[in-house]
């Protein structure tokens, strides 16, 4: 059977971990302002429906959604946050690894086909969060 010419792939969620990475910024926000016992997960998930409703309003670009959302969804659970972690938030995107599996994964398929990434976010994370994936 002949490789495919190509393969697509989602980026965040299915090649970088998406949920993982967002909680690691938001138990590190909170360890910082003193909250040790907090459910990150559950304030990961109320954030990303925050966003999701967010991005459904007008274009934004999404450094700007991550800013924008991440005080709305601290607010709703009466969690410090400074400017600075908003700000960090907001650069962080771009840095997030991808699944323990991925790197690999796609330097071996890269040998049979072209691959490619689909998504929905800003070029300038892209651009920074394929560095990371280590191949084009």
């Amino acid at each position: 059977m002949a490789a495919p010419k190509a393969v697509t792939f989602d980026c965040f969620g299915t090649l970088i971990d998406w949920e993982g990475e967002i909680q690691k910024v938001f138990k590190n926000i909170l360890l910082k302002n003193g909250i040790n016992n907090a459910d990150v997960v559950a304030l990961q998930r109320h954030w990303e429906n925050i966003q999701f409703e967010y991005i459904q309003e007008e274009y934004r670009p999404y450094k700007e959604v991550l800013r924008n959302t991440l005080p709305m969804a601290f607010r709703d659970y009466g969690y410090p946050f400074s400017t600075e972690d908003v700000i960090n938030f907001s650069e962080s995107m771009g840095s997030w690894k991808p699944f323990p599996d991925t790197v690999e994964a796609l330097k071996e398929l890269k040998k049979y086909t072209k691959i490619a990434l689909i998504t929905n976010t800003d070029d300038a994370i892209i651009d920074e969060t394929v560095k990371h994936l280590g191949v084009e």
